[in-house]
């Protein structure tokens, strides 16, 4: 029996029919597609749908990732051969893996990008429109970095300062208009008006294994 806990009612979510199995000579692998309708300028939902095309072969269940709050429960109810894929962009990622830190995920994990600017993908090889790419070794021993004591992971990069300021404010634009975020224009203008620079320490671990200090 195939668990649909993850399962969305979205009306086009595909269902193959139950002689594919046969014809394949091995069973039905089922994808929970995770996907951030956020991702891509607002578009997420119609490009994880694109999975449909790419996969036309197996189960596809999806579900809204900004509605899930206990990944625990979504992950002890999936089966051992159940595969989840991350549908959004770096962003998403991110989430994503702040929000499981503390999982033990015993099921393989792809990402999907329907981002903006992807930049993971590219750093792992991939290109926009790719099938989804296992990333399971990407999510082990993550660095992360302390930010009002609080500790977050990050993959590809962390925005401090005036890159940390730009992700802020294109965040928010997101929230109130639908029209695409310029980054450029946001940097410019945070330059010359807005941004107002701020001092921090940094540690981080030197070649040697012991903390190295930064003020600035």
């Amino acid at each position: 029996m195939i668990n649909t806990a993850c399962s969305s009612p979205a009306p086009d979510a595909y269902h193959p029919p139950e002689h594919l199995t046969e014809e394949r000579g091995k069973p039905i692998l089922t994808y929970h597609i995770l996907y951030n309708p956020h991702a891509g300028s607002g578009r997420g939902q119609e490009a994880a749908y694109r999975l449909n095309v790419l996969l036309p072969d197996d189960r596809l269940l999806f579900r809204d990732i900004t509605e899930i709050d206990d990944y625990g429960a979504i992950f002890r109810s999936l089966r051992d051969d159940d595969r989840v894929v991350i549908a959004g962009g770096d962003g998403t990622l991110n989430r994503f893996i702040n929000d499981t830190a503390q999982l033990q995920i015993g099921c393989h994990i792809y990402y999907f990008a329907t981002g903006s600017g992807n930049d993971f993908l590219t750093d792992i090889g991939g290109k926009a429109g790719d099938p989804p790419q296992p990333i399971d070794r990407y999510l082990q021993g993550l660095p992360s970095v302390y930010v009002n004591g609080m500790r977050r992971y990050f993959l590809n990069g962390v925005g401090y300062g005036i890159d940390g300021y730009c992700c802020l404010e294109g965040d928010r634009q997101r929230e109130i208009s639908t029209k695409p975020v310029n980054y450029a224009a946001i940097a410019v203008k945070g330059l010359l008006f807005h941004y107002k620079p701020t001092s921090a320490v940094i540690t981080t671990e030197g070649p040697d294994g012991i903390p190295v200090h930064f003020q600035g």
